[in-house]
């Protein structure tokens, strides 16, 4: 049985979107939410460009979505720190959510640009 550890997923910002900045937006971070930036206890890498949205498997803190600008919604192991399953998108994706209700059913809600 895994210690459950209350967190909450912040994603790297920055003024600009340089192309030096572009790689710092391009993963999550899983913080203490009590000293964010101070506590972190995470870092996933995965998308080649900005993350736009991320949200928790509300059943269990071993999963966690993430969206971004390279045109995939990326679902996450925590357990591992790696990516258990990526969906191509066919634009940039701009939110992801996973609702409350996600007892019966592992649905994900997705924003993306119009083609």
């Amino acid at each position: 049985m895994s210690k459950s550890v209350q967190a909450q997923l912040i994603t790297s910002s920055s003024a600009s979107f340089r192309k030096s900045a572009a790689r710092s937006l391009a993963r999550v971070q899983v913080a203490h939410p009590a000293t964010p930036g101070a506590n972190l206890l995470c870092r996933y890498q995965g998308h080649n460009f900005a993350v736009t949205g991320v949200s928790w498997y509300p059943n269990d803190t071993g999963l966690f979505v993430s969206g971004g600008f390279d045109k995939a919604v990326k679902a996450w192991d925590t357990n591992r720190a790696e990516v258990a399953f990526t969906f191509p998108m066919p634009d940039k994706v701009h939110c992801v959510q996973m609702p409350a209700v996600a007892h019966r059913h592992n649905l994900i809600a997705v924003g993306s640009a119009d083609r």
